[in-house]
């Protein structure tokens, strides 16, 4: 499989499938970026949080809350205007209440803010 490399000059609001969460600031989406054209399995780093790591039980609390928030086949929106440097989309997540995933995770003490 050829992995794909996306570029972006604008910011794109984009609707996208929950196919799984990662860990607490990373999910895999099937997305649409433009009418016709889905990425599958794209990896989404959430912009602005950091959770704390996999190997730690605060980790493995932020994956199970994040799993709980972002149900698999869940329908969401994506606000992403860059890639991160593992070339993972990074952007907002809109959940299908209208609530900001990120902000949920912060407000919800599973991760905090994050500027790099």
């Amino acid at each position: 499989m050829t992995p794909y490399v996306l570029s972006f000059k604008h910011t794109w609001i984009v609707p996208a499938v929950v196919v799984r969460v990662i860990d607490g600031d990373t999910v895999v989406v099937h997305m649409e970026v433009m009418p016709g054209l889905v990425l599958h399995e794209a990896h989404v780093r959430v912009q602005g949080i950091n959770a704390p790591e996999m190997n730690t039980v605060p980790g493995r609390a932020s994956y199970a809350v994040a799993q709980s928030l972002l149900l698999v086949n869940t329908l969401i929106t994506i606000t992403m205007n860059d890639t991160d440097k593992f070339g993972r989309v990074l952007g907002k997540i809109t959940m299908p209440d209208g609530r900001d995933f990120g902000q949920v995770m912060i407000d919800g003490g599973h991760a905090v803010v994050y500027n790099p």
